[in-house]
């Protein structure tokens, strides 16, 4: 499927992360994959692309993957907001597309560690209603200290 996941690539053209579900990569792929922990950096139950007994989820079809200026930003650790459009949300389709939903969500991730933590979403809990299959975009705004979300919907 495309879009399932966002790749850090350096200067020197080497991947050094993947915020993506461990699924389907080469061997040296896989082991830039981030694993998923909680704000205590305990890693969660995740299997294949779904996590289980957690509020984290990956992003899929997801659009505007920025730095976001709300967290931090350094040498080890990388805050970055992502539009998840959600669609093959856990790597398939739902038997009904009103089973669909996208979010904004918001990860910081350990580059030394390869870890990541989601700090916040919105969106989930709109479900169908605010599903949008195309272009949508999340940007933080410092002055604002808010998200700005656009999306299209029906």
């Amino acid at each position: 499927m495309r879009h399932q996941g966002v790749i850090k690539v350096g200067r020197d053209k080497e991947v050094k992360w993947i915020l993506a579900p461990n699924v389907g990569w080469t061997k040296d792929m896989a082991a830039k994959v981030l694993t998923p922990v909680d704000g205590k950096g305990r890693k969660l139950d995740c299997v294949g692309a779904k996590c289980n007994n957690t509020e984290f989820d990956w992003s899929f079809t997801q659009h505007t993957a920025w730095l976001s200026e709300r967290g931090e930003n350094n040498e080890r650790y990388t805050t970055m907001s992502v539009f998840d459009n959600g669609d093959g949300r856990e790597l398939e389709q739902p038997a009904l597309s009103q089973d669909k939903w996208s979010r904004a969500a918001e990860y910081r991730i350990d580059e030394k560690n390869l870890t990541v933590q989601q700090t916040w979403q919105f969106g989930k809990e709109r479900g169908w209603d605010w599903y949008s299959a195309v272009t949508s975009n999340v940007k933080y705004d410092p002055e604002m200290k808010t998200y700005f979300l656009s999306a299209h919907t029906r």
